[in-house]
């Protein structure tokens, strides 16, 4: 079979599928339901309830703020509370500067002192 030959059969074929076809309305349906906008009233409505959400999300909001009149006393119980602060290794740092002499230095040293020890 040739190019020619096919394209003969295909162009056939797709005539005979023109002829044939249903029409688009017998395929799909007009629509029953008719999409009306949405009236006044319920705009309205909509409206309000979209105020009344957001009235109230603000209102929570500034309810949630902390008082300007205790700011400045958190403020000062903040920065007091963080100078008196101490990290657990602390003692590291004195054991860094210490001179190596074999004496204890935490209670931990004990422990592995006496690890260490073969007899």
């Amino acid at each position: 079979m040739t190019d020619e030959k096919l394209k003969q059969l295909f162009g056939k074929m797709r005539i005979e599928d023109e002829v044939n076809r249903p029409a688009f309305e017998q395929v799909v349906p007009k629509s029953v339901t008719v999409i009306r906008p949405y009236s006044p009233v319920w705009r309205l409505a909509a409206a309000m309830v979209l105020i009344i959400m957001l009235g109230t999300g603000t209102a929570i909001f500034l309810v949630s703020q902390p008082q300007s009149g205790n700011s400045s006393e958190s403020t000062y119980e903040s920065w007091s509370a963080l100078s008196n602060w101490k990290a657990t290794t602390d003692n590291m740092l004195s054991i860094a500067g210490s001179k190596i002499d074999g004496t204890l230095t935490t209670a931990t040293d004990a422990l592995l002192e006496g690890s260490s020890e073969t007899k």
